[in-house]
């Protein structure tokens, strides 16, 4: 390998690490029911609330309303579906959380089990 080609795969590992580095940490919220689902007023988004423990990390300013999707998220409709098929069948969820939107826990995942 030459020594320009390994300073660009350098400078690129550098690029990417450093951009993830600025990213929120992933937080996986404990196995619960959904107890609650709200939509948004005008947006296509969900708060969502479970019966398991709300994380005290998320570094967002409301951990009381439960956690959110945001409508800019690519996935954020088969979030939707994943949801209120946990929630009509009674199925166990673990959310996985980055970051914040609407001052809530921003949802960027959805298990679903039993």
């Amino acid at each position: 390998m030459s020594k320009l080609a390994l300073a660009a795969a350098v400078l690129v590992v550098a690029a990417v690490s450093s951009a993830r580095a600025d990213d929120p940490p992933i937080i996986a919220v404990g196995w619960g029911v959904i107890t609650q689902i709200r939509t948004g007023w005008v947006e296509d988004s969900m708060a969502v609330f479970t019966e398991a423990k709300v994380p005290t990390n998320t570094g967002c300013p409301t951990t009381d309303a439960g956690y959110a999707t945001n409508p800019n998220d690519a996935g954020h409709k088969l979030h939707h579906a994943a949801l209120l098929g946990a929630y009509f069948g009674a199925k166990h969820v673990q959310l996985l959380l980055q970051g914040c939107v609407y001052q809530k826990p921003r949802i960027i995942g959805v298990y679903v089990k039993d």
